[in-house]
């Protein structure tokens, strides 16, 4: 059986938990099966909660210029 990587965007799609039902399923049977594709999840994991804690540091300082 030959096992296809997944794409950035499926990726990117996953750590964002934005992946329907169907999807899911597979995605996380491949990650099981790939270790390349797991290394990927934890970069891209890691650059979407970086980016989330900038957002929300940003979102925090804007607000406390309006008191």
């Amino acid at each position: 059986m030959k096992s296809t990587h997944l794409t950035e965007d499926g990726i990117e799609t996953y750590c964002l938990n934005r992946l329907d039902e169907s999807k899911l399923e597979e995605t996380e049977t491949h990650l099981l099966l790939c270790q390349k594709c797991r290394r990927l999840v934890v970069e891209m994991d890691a650059y979407v909660t970086s980016l989330l804690e900038h957002l929300m540091e940003a979102a925090y300082e804007g607000s406390r210029r309006f008191r």
